[in-house]
């Protein structure tokens, strides 16, 4: 009996199939582009993202057809679109860093300004699907047709389930990335419904990830070659699913996922929320287990900032593996790798990069790894926010593609002084939603994580991380400086 987790990414969607030992059998991967048809547009055709996904799972069925019991899904968050009743999308999904509805989100920003902090746990930004809903909304109104045709606004993953079997669900954790959603009580926040001007009929109806939703669509079933007995399980956020992938599910121990950008995951069963974590832009969702939230900071660049250093100034002429034959030691220099804004816990689109203390000196390698030091800096940043408000945090999880770097997941070690936990699984999302799938299938229980697996730990070297702590308060010094004179420094 097998499990398959779809993945639904920004540039590509995955299926993979795992056995009851949590064994990864087969992948299929299907790539497509972020469009940008105009000034900070970057948005998805919903069609071609669907066809990926069907050619993933007919690959996944011709493989192991009637012996995958169920399918969940992980997909990116905020992405929203309106589809009709027959499952035509009616625009193009508006993925998170899309920034088209800046001033829809300064809307929301004043109109939803008396609600307390504790009530949508974020902040009113336009990465978050209601201001997107408002753009699509106002720049749909020009077709006297469009209001008419909506029958849904869905993101990839209620999407996903619906045209699989039927049923519109939406998980908690990703209907806590709408800023429409009630995260203690699980429910549409009536007010910010009025705002964008639509029903909770127009959204679909929430979930707790896990659930059985119902049995694949017999007709479907045919096509991709799997039983019309396979079940389709509510899924979760890509973050959460990849965090259930690598077992940072309690207090203690969080997630960190290095790729192009970089997520950084803390679960607890308390919702501790105020105006001062508000302002750093850390959300807190609804998590994958019921009675239990999770935080979610991130760098709007990380391995980015590697590869634009190897693209535009080495001209790929040196290797990832040639430049991390760099120094042991710290570099001493302070880069700030905010090429695409900042993240969190200074949210600022407007933010830019900076790499401080140069010399005639420093050579390919030393400028390569200080580019590291500086994620590693921004990471501290936020589990130091993450500290104020109790967590405990004594491990990094660490997966995705950077987790390969020994030399990055060592400067992370160093420079935050926590032990980072390489995992097994190179497919951490795709993992945590097979593990949903089984739960929802009843063949794994509540509490219980069999496929988590860890390769190796990296300590923190002793040395090094003393030597960090000066250079880490001085990151901190150059971020405040800079934040004194933000506005004096934005560049168009």
């Amino acid at each position: 009996m097998y499990y398959l987790g779809l993945d639904i990414g920004t540039s590509g969607c995955k299926a993979a199939v795992f056995d009851l030992n949590g064994e990864c059998l087969h992948v299929a991967y299907r790539s497509y582009s972020v469009m940008q048809p105009v000034h900070g547009a970057m948005e998805l055709d919903v069609a071609y993202v669907w066809n990926s996904c069907l050619s993933c799972l007919e690959e996944c069925g011709s493989k192991f057809g009637s012996r995958i019991a169920a399918i969940s899904v992980a997909s990116q968050g905020e992405a929203i679109f309106p589809i009709d009743r027959e499952g035509n999308a009616l625009s193009c999904a508006m993925t998170t860093f899309d920034t088209r509805s800046t001033s829809q989100a300064a809307y929301l920003k004043e109109r939803l300004g008396n609600l307390p902090a504790d009530v949508l746990l974020r902040p009113a930004d336009n990465m978050y699907s209601a201001a997107k809903i408002l753009y699509q909304k106002e720049n749909g109104a020009q077709n006297a047709d469009f209001e008419k045709k909506i029958w849904k606004y869905m993101c990839f993953s209620d999407y996903a389930c619906w045209m699989l079997c039927g049923i519109a669900g939406i998980d908690y954790s990703m209907a806590s990335r709408t800023l429409l959603f009630n995260v203690k009580d699980k429910t549409w926040n009536q007010q910010a419904l009025d705002i964008c001007g639509i029903s909770s009929d127009l959204l679909s109806a929430p979930v707790p990830s896990g659930t059985a939703l119902a049995p694949i669509h017999a007709k479907l079933a045919a096509q991709l070659n799997f039983s019309p007995d396979t079940l389709i399980v509510s899924g979760g956020h890509d973050q959460q699913c990849c965090s259930f992938g690598v077992g940072a599910v309690a207090d203690g121990v969080i997630m960190d996922t290095l790729g192009t950008t970089e997520s950084l995951l803390a679960v607890s069963p308390d919702c501790a929320y105020d105006e001062r974590l508000l302002n750093t832009g850390i959300p807190c969702d609804g998590f994958l287990f019921t009675g239990s939230y999770a935080y979610l900071g991130f760098l709007s660049t990380s391995g980015q900032v590697t590869d634009w250093y190897k693209r535009t100034l080495l001209k790929n002429q040196l290797t990832f593996a040639q430049l991390s034959e760099g120094p042991k030691a710290p570099t001493g220099l302070l880069a700030i790798p905010h090429f695409a804004g900042s993240g969190t816990p200074v949210l600022d689109a407007k933010n830019r990069g900076l790499i401080y203390g140069l010399t005639a000196a420093t050579d390919t390698n030393t400028l390569f790894k200080g580019l590291l030091e500086g994620t590693a800096y921004e990471v501290r940043l936020n589990i130091d926010k993450l500290k104020e408000y109790d967590f405990a945090i004594r491990e990094i999880r660490v997966t995705g593609g950077g987790a390969s770097s020994a030399q990055w997941v060592q400067a992370k070690a160093d420079v935050t002084g926590l032990c980072q936990t390489v995992m097994k699984a190179s497919e951490s999302g795709c993992l945590g939603a097979a593990m949903l799938a089984a739960r929802g299938a009843g063949h794994i229980r509540d509490g219980e994580y069999p496929w988590v697996k860890i390769d190796h730990v990296t300590e923190p070297d002793p040395e090094n991380h003393k030597r960090y702590e000066a250079l880490y308060q001085q990151y901190k010094l150059l971020h405040q400086i800079i934040g004194e004179h933000r506005h004096e420094l934005y560049l168009p």
